[in-house]
């Protein structure tokens, strides 16, 4: 995963990275006054980043590191090595949580991605709110699979609730909102799959299903993929087609947009994508379509 720092809002306090800018400036041979006065910053305040009294603001760092930089290449290079630093950041608020933001992809990640279809990335500026959620009214285990899911991916516990689980923190909110690019609202969310390396998609795939798919019994061969946006159905239905599955056109239907896979292919998409699925009554019924024989 390239280094996405400078999507970051300046605000957020990078934890323990007093001793790198310590090295960096003895390095440089440059004061950490100068580079205080340089900044703006009060000298007392600058100090106390350095040795990690105080986190250290996202925007602080990223402004040293252009002040020691001789052009952008040597600043891209700073810049990457600060990424690889960075453990653990949080929000300005007292009681915010600190989370460790991912820095390459991962199975877990990947089904995150595919299952916040039943969920929402969320933001309220003005009262200092920012939020992920994930819904799910039928089955509770399937919730507790996820938030197992974000604990690994973040380091951090989601709150549980009855219907629902949320992660409240603003890096975290920042990272699926500009570094995923996922939107709000699903239907400004054009796209899901492209950012995913390819040996992640099956399991965003599988956990778009599991958020919002439909599956029928042996005796009905069909399955749906069910969505606000036509584009990402229409993701879903081209990387299904490179595995060998065929589907549908994408139709308008009940006020959204319908992928739907029948007869063997619906099959062959319950071998392919068993061993991906969290959710306990999909993936019994997909281990069942399994074992029907293709013809």
């Amino acid at each position: 995963m390239e280094n996405y720092l400078n999507r970051l809002s300046g605000d957020l306090r990078l934890i323990n990275v007093g001793v790198f800018f310590e090295i960096l400036l003895k390095q440089k041979n440059v004061s950490s006054r100068s580079i205080a006065k340089s900044l703006g910053v009060p000298y007392r305040s600058f100090r106390n980043y350095l040795c990690n009294k105080r986190a250290m603001p996202l925007g602080i760092a990223l402004g040293v590191i252009k002040i020691l930089s001789n052009g952008k290449k040597q600043q891209k290079i700073l810049s990457n090595k600060l990424f690889n630093e960075i453990s653990w950041i949080k929000s300005t608020a007292s009681t915010a949580k600190s989370v460790k933001l991912p820095k390459r992809f991962s199975k877990e990640l990947g089904y995150l991605i595919g299952a916040i279809h039943d969920g929402t990335v969320f933001a309220n500026e003005s009262k200092n709110q920012y939020v992920i959620q994930y819904w799910q009214f039928s089955d509770k285990n399937w919730l507790n699979i996820v938030a197992e899911k974000l604990e690994r991916v973040f380091a951090c516990k989601p709150r549980m609730y009855k219907s629902y689980i949320q992660l409240a923190s603003k890096a975290a909110y920042e990272f699926f909102a500009k570094v995923i690019r996922i939107r709000q609202r699903q239907c400004d969310w054009n796209s899901f799959l492209i950012s995913l390396p390819e040996e992640f998609r099956q399991y965003a795939i599988a956990g778009m299903f599991d958020a919002e798919g439909w599956i029928g019994s042996p005796k009905d061969l069909r399955l749906k993929f069910s969505q606000n946006n036509k584009e990402k159905l229409a993701e879903v239905k081209n990387v299904l087609y490179l595995q060998g599955i065929s589907s549908g056109e994408v139709i308008h239907e009940n006020n959204g947009y319908a992928l739907w896979l029948c007869g063997k292919n619906c099959i062959d998409f319950a071998k392919k994508f068993v061993s991906f699925s969290e959710h306990r009554n999909k993936r019994e019924k997909l281990n069942r379509l399994s074992l029907l024989h293709d013809g």
